[in-house]
């Protein structure tokens, strides 16, 4: 039962850094995490700046949601699928090169948001400080959407035809890749 809730076993969360920086360094560990990060602000550069402002505050607040429900809910086994499914998303509409209307960008960002949210948020320990971990995830969510999203608008601000073709490429890549990550995490669901 894929999409059933169930135990999550997170890796530890770097012990000894500080909660804070545990927490601002967790998401940067997956690779599904950062080409999240990374098609979603290429995305909002994409769509430009200006249309898209909004979801530098929209992101990091569904994160902290995410984050705050997978203490009290266990997030799903598939969270791992679920995450990859959203990198393709984010490929998929990157890939596609039209401007997208602000409520579709803001559906997904809270959806891509809540669910990298869950999944790093079920990395907090014991131990830790939830405000400070999760204030670090935040961050971290924070920082690189607005930064991403400012590279991408100025490149495309340049006027240069390859640069909008390289953006889709890149969201193409992004596909590519996750569709790759799901093929080879399918292999240990196939029997011996």
């Amino acid at each position: 039962m894929g999409l059933a809730p169930s135990l999550v076993q997170a890796h530890a969360a770097f012990a000894g850094a500080g909660d804070f920086y545990a927490g601002a360094l967790h998401p940067l560990t997956s690779p599904e995490h950062i080409m999240l990060l990374l098609a979603l602000g290429m995305l909002a550069g994409q769509n430009e700046r200006h249309r898209c402002s909004f979801l530098i505050a929209l992101f990091p607040a569904a994160v902290l949601v995410g984050a705050l429900v997978v203490q009290y809910w266990p997030a799903p086994q598939s969270m791992f699928v679920i995450n990859v499914c959203t990198v393709i998303g984010a490929g998929i509409l990157l890939a596609a090169g039209r401007p997208l209307p602000r409520s579709v960008l803001g559906l997904f960002a809270a959806f891509a948001g809540i669910t990298f949210g869950m999944a790093n948020g079920s990395a907090l320990e014991g131990n830790m400080l939830p405000a400070a971990f999760f204030a670090g995830i935040v961050g971290v969510a924070f920082l690189a959407l607005a930064y991403l999203m400012a590279v991408g608008d100025a490149l495309l601000q340049l006027r240069q035809g390859w640069i909008s073709i390289g953006m889709r490429v890149a969201g193409s890549w992004t596909i590519a890749i996750g569709v790759l990550v799901l093929s080879l995490a399918g292999r240990q669901w196939l029997p011996a």
